[in-house]
């Protein structure tokens, strides 16, 4: 969503969105927010509001482009992404998650590298200060075995002195 929105323009980085008063199910997510706020909360309204901004004929094309679970938003325009709980269905494999970070790292998606580059410094976390770990959880049905409650958390370590190298360590748990 985030590569998506930023490389199209639907969002800035910066850019703040009002909540809506809704009440939501974390407190936390009962404010305005920019991006880093969102991705930092998790807060489902925000990236909603996004894909719905996006769009699902946008979302077909970019799926696809991407290589991304079977290539398209099936389920609603703005929780497809969220599993057969909420109305989605996007079905992903573990090894489909750690393909697209692997890329995403590399800047090999096909989408602006400024995108790329500011969705990368979302997901950094630092770790004991020498090695860096890109966290991204989601929650989506999984190809193998088309559960409703399967969640992602799916990572890439690397080290300073061997950034881009093959010596990374691209990871997807479910």
């Amino acid at each position: 969503l985030a590569v998506i929105g930023l490389s199209d323009g639907k969002v800035k980085p910066g850019e703040v969105w009002k909540w809506d008063g809704k009440v939501q199910p974390f407190k936390a997510w009962e404010q305005d927010m920019d991006l880093n706020g969102a991705w930092r909360s998790g807060a489902h309204w925000w990236f909603q509001r996004l894909a719905v901004a996006i769009g699902p004929d946008r979302f077909k094309q970019a799926l696809s482009a991407f290589h991304y679970g079977q290539g398209a938003p099936i389920g609603k325009p703005d929780a497809f992404w969220m599993g057969p709980a909420a109305g989605g269905g996007l079905f992903l494999s573990t090894r489909n998650q750690a393909d697209i970070l692997r890329r995403l790292a590399r800047a090999e998606l096909p989408a602006s590298p400024s995108a790329q580059g500011a969705v990368q410094g979302l997901m950094l976390d630092q770790v004991h200060g020498k090695t860096e770990l890109y966290d991204l959880g989601a929650n989506c049905s999984s190809i193998a075995d088309a559960s409703r409650d399967v969640s992602w958390w799916v990572g890439r370590i690397k080290s300073p002195e061997k950034t881009g190298s093959a010596q990374d360590l691209v990871f997807a748990l479910s």
